[in-house]
């Protein structure tokens, strides 16, 4: 029997996509048993749904996301789906919240219950929810370590002491309102410490403070980790809005600076209530001030107890998560969803597709495009343009336009299948 074809999409490649996917899934087509690919979901074309036979849609909640799903349908394929947050709980404060709670994404979410065959997540409590809103089980997936990369952290302090955060853009309210007003405030007691943030930006008043450093975010996850590692903080801070969606979440921060090296500072509250013992495998406090500013002086008064910590959380994830064993127990999971096999589907079938062939055309054209002209900021506006139903019916008329600008630039021959 050939290898499971898995096609793997989302809006874009973020880490939810390689850690509820792509590492595990690629550990697995090390052992022959799949063979995944991963496009986004405007590139895919009614050529990628009849190569795979299964589609993986981490955080679907677009048209694109339903259509995908519904083109599977059509022809055969299973649908899973992969939530490693409550989609149907955007807080406020997060940057996506007004794109989120607007009446047609939650159509879309409705839509796509409807159509996936089954749903996984990384958290008990997630899949609880997610078995009560989709009406069928879901699955909890284990979280495969980051890479065979994962290594014990050196025996001693490093050379300059750096605390750091690094976070999404969602965290950049957290990082203003109370991560950075901690470090002002501790910078007159601990004036050799250097702060550095990756990834949200800070307030513009923070901008001109010698010892904070702003350092992009990488969107590429597995360059981001190799950035981070090469920065050698001491301490890691891992501050969370203590509400009931942080509580769905899988403590990815807890693996990722564990993976980094540095001693992390955790607010107290779910997933790391689980997971951290305070003063042994991280600190945990309060969302105030005055807690992490004795927190992070804590560890920076005490170089032993950083050491240690360190030391205890690779302990911990080389005792629970070892790499293999989680394997195993993640393609358990899947279970009968590795036997399927889709029919097979010649591409002579596929011309004459009315819904996905002239829009797909599109799509790839203009992502193509997109992807090899403009810089990324430039990119993230566009999506957000073209994710409006009149901008998108708008270039889809302009088809024409599209395969001229295809041909004068080399173009033409677009890969439409792996």
């Amino acid at each position: 029997m050939r290898p499971l074809r898995i096609l793997v999409t989302a809006t874009e490649k973020i880490p939810s996509v390689e850690l509820g996917a792509l590492i595990p899934l690629g550990a697995a087509e090390a052992r022959g048993i799949c063979a995944p690919l991963y496009k986004d979901l405007m590139q895919i074309s009614v050529l990628d749904i009849a190569w795979c036979d299964i589609l993986l849609i981490v955080r679907g909640v677009t048209a694109e996301a339903v259509d995908c799903a519904s083109a599977a349908k059509k022809y055969g394929r299973m649908v899973l789906g992969y939530w490693d947050d409550d989609m149907t709980g955007i807080p406020q404060y997060s940057s996506s919240f007004k794109q989120r709670t607007r009446p047609d994404i939650k159509q879309n979410i409705q839509d796509l219950f409807a159509i996936t065959d089954k749903f996984f997540t990384p958290t008990a409590k997630l899949a609880g929810k997610l078995s009560r809103l989709h009406g069928r089980q879901a699955s909890v997936l284990p979280v495969l370590p980051l890479d065979d990369r994962f290594k014990p952290p050196s025996g001693h302090e490093p050379a300059r002491r750096v605390a750091g955060y690094a976070g999404s853009a969602d965290h950049g309210q957290l990082l203003n309102s109370l991560c950075l007003p901690v470090v002002s405030n501790l910078h007159n007691q601990f004036v050799d410490v250097k702060f550095e943030v990756l990834g949200p930006p800070p307030a513009a008043r923070y901008w001109m403070k010698r010892y904070i450093k702003y350092i992009p975010y990488v969107r590429n996850y597995h360059k981001y980790l190799d950035l981070a590692v090469s920065l050698d903080w001491h301490i890691g801070l891992a501050m969370q809005e203590a509400d009931e969606f942080t509580t769905y979440k899988f403590y990815n921060k807890f693996m990722e600076y564990t993976y980094i090296g540095c001693a992390g500072i955790y607010t107290n509250v779910e997933p790391y209530l689980s997971v951290i013992e305070d003063g042994i495998t991280g600190l945990l406090c309060e969302n105030t001030s005055r807690a992490w500013e004795d927190a992070v002086a804590r560890l920076l008064n005490d170089g032993d107890l950083a050491l240690r910590i360190k030391k205890n959380s690779y302990d911990f994830f080389k005792a629970k998560h070892d790499r293999e064993k989680l394997l195993d127990n993640y393609l358990s999971v899947l279970g009968p969803c590795l036997d399927f096999r889709a029919p097979e589907i010649s591409q002579e079938s596929l011309k004459g597709d009315p819904q996905y062939s002239r829009r797909n055309k599109a799509l790839r054209i203009f992502h193509h495009i997109r992807k090899q002209s403009l810089d990324r900021t430039f990119r993230d506006i566009l999506n957000r343009i073209v994710a409006q139903p009149a901008v998108y019916a708008i270039y889809l008329r302009t088809l024409p336009l599209f395969d001229l600008m295809s041909r004068r630039n080399g173009h033409n021959k677009t890969q439409d299948t792996p």
